[in-house]
């Protein structure tokens, strides 16, 4: 179920980039910063090297399959991951996380979509730069609460590539 609300939001995100309307109020890195000492938090950021070093091992490891390959190329557009899994948190700071995304806006970001998936609500929000995508926030809050930021240099001709192919 998983794998199938990323491939939704991935694709629909990709088709909304050109058609969208800035956000509301806040900022992704306050938010960030304020979550990932809470108390139950899940905390992950890969900067580049770790990057490399996953897309090297998956190479070596691959089974030469085109989703595999898929991932890996665009794992190569990739500068930087940070991720927040806060489902161990107090009811609270999910409470707050939720409001906190519902009223997000850092300047330059899109705010793509919202998506409604059973309790739990979908925020893709997105930085571009002429035709590229920059940065990509994913928020996920409801049921779950997690947060997901990715930078780096994503045309949208390897963002299509890669969501044919998984």
């Amino acid at each position: 179920m998983k794998k199938i609300k990323v491939h939704i939001v991935i694709l629909a995100a990709m088709m909304c980039c050109a058609c969208t309307t800035p956000a509301e109020s806040g900022d992704f890195r306050d938010i960030q910063d304020k979550y990932s000492s809470a108390d139950g938090c899940i905390s992950v950021k890969m900067g580049k090297f770790l990057i490399g070093i996953a897309r090297f091992a998956g190479s070596v490891f691959s089974d030469g399959s085109r989703e595999v390959s898929a991932a890996l190329d665009m794992l190569g557009n990739i500068d930087r991951i940070e991720v927040l899994e806060m489902s161990e948190c107090p009811d609270e700071v999910q409470r707050h996380f939720r409001k906190d995304i519902g009223q997000a806006n850092e300047e330059g970001f899109q705010k793509l979509m919202k998506v409604r998936d059973g309790e739990d609500d979908i925020h893709v929000f997105a930085r571009m730069d002429s035709n590229t995508i920059r940065e990509t926030v994913i928020a996920i809050t409801g049921g779950e609460c997690i947060f997901l930021r990715v930078k780096g240099r994503i045309s949208p001709e390897s963002l299509a590539r890669f969501i044919e192919h998984i």
